[in-house]
């Protein structure tokens, strides 16, 4: 039975949104181990913190997995999942028989199977259980879960996951959890770019994009993005909740299962390339809300260390990675982004997509998005 009293409890990734699941896990009163992967520079002060509030702290993953009845995996970038599980000295090496293992990380559907399939030949029992909504969500416990897997599983960990979740659900076998949160991940770039577009609009029309988000939200386009991105757009806080690098890369999921079913996405392409464009110039680390320094002017872009030079290469030739980024700090995973092929021709290749900073600069991006050569 998984209960506070009975069970042992480890958690693996420590950042914003991984520190704030760990705290909500001991105030709910479960034996807590914690162990970041990641090397983080936040790392010392969070571990001192939980340790205080009475966590353990492992030095190693074997440390981290002895003993423990459920091992959570907070949020990774989703090319890390196969290696942190699979690897040497992954989980699944180290992992007690009869542990429950909850990847709360996304990765496709496909690997997420793959691992439930090697945890069942140690006798463990892996459940895919991406979450949604951010480090204040985090933070208050409101996570909304998508998990997959054995519905019996689910079944004993549900109390656990409410903990850090308001919205638990149950989607079917392993890999419809990450299908589910890769299905969300679509409409939420869609609602972002819709969001960031219409600020820009009315600001460049001489209108208060305050205002006009006070009468968005109250009619049928309201939305999440609206109401958590958008003010923090307007303030230009570009901190991250959740980095756009890592968006970026549970977009890609996306073309890549849609390429899989020979279906075509045309809104994500487009919108693929905006976030591309956004981390090449050096926004990676930024929030969702940076998408908006796309449409602003230069200097601006500079002062959030935005460095429009970077794009150049990106349109006009690609390196040997195929992301034209002259170093690597351009935000990319040059071992994943840009690697694969889905099937369609980038709106870049061909049809005269060219960058350049501010309403006027990237009035012509969009104008020159759709032209031809």
């Amino acid at each position: 039975m998984i209960s506070p009293q009975e069970t042992r409890v480890t958690l693996i990734g420590l950042d914003v949104v991984g520190a704030a699941m760990a705290n909500n896990l001991v105030e709910a009163g479960y034996a807590l181990c914690v162990f970041d992967d990641q090397d983080l520079p936040s790392t010392p002060d969070v571990a001192r913190e939980l340790e205080l509030a009475g966590a353990e702290w492992a030095q190693d993953m074997a440390e981290a997995c002895q003993d423990a009845q459920v091992i959570i995996v907070a949020p990774h970038d989703p090319v890390d999942v196969e290696e942190l599980f699979m690897g040497d000295d992954g989980i699944l090496e180290f992992a007690e028989e009869g542990a429950y293992l909850l990847n709360m990380s996304t990765c496709s559907p496909r690997l997420s199977y793959e691992i439930y399939a090697c945890a069942a030949v140690g006798d463990q029992t892996m459940l895919d259980a991406p979450i949604t909504g951010g480090d204040t969500a985090a933070a208050r416990g409101e996570l909304g879960i998508y998990v997959g897997g054995d519905e019996s599983a689910f079944h004993e960990v549900e109390a656990l996951l409410q903990v850090l979740g308001k919205r638990v659900l149950y989607m079917g076998a392993s890999g419809q959890g990450q299908l589910a949160k890769i299905c969300n991940q679509v409409a939420l770039a869609g609602s972002l770019v819709g969001a960031m577009e219409s600020l820009a609009l009315a600001k460049l029309a001489g209108m208060d994009p305050a205002k006009l988000l006070e009468g968005i939200r109250l009619s049928d386009a309201s939305s999440w993005t609206l109401y958590d991105l958008a003010p923090k757009s307007i303030k230009r806080d570009y901190s991250s909740g959740f980095f756009m690098s890592r968006f970026i890369q549970e977009i890609e999921l996306a073309l890549e299962l849609a390429d899989s079913l020979e279906l075509t996405l045309p809104g994500m392409e487009a919108t693929y390339q905006l976030l591309d464009l956004l981390c090449t110039v050096g926004g990676g680390e930024l929030g969702l809300q940076a998408l908006s320094l796309l449409y602003e002017e230069e200097e601006v872009c500079a002062a959030y260390g935005l460095d429009w030079s970077k794009a150049e290469d990106l349109y006009d030739g690609e390196d040997e990675d195929g992301c034209g980024c002259d170093d690597e700090d351009c935000g990319h995973d040059h071992h994943h982004h840009h690697d694969h092929d889905h099937g369609h021709e980038h709106p870049d290749q061909g049809q005269g997509f060219r960058p350049g900073p501010g309403p006027a600069g990237f009035g012509g991006i969009m104008g020159s998005f759709f032209s031809p050569n």
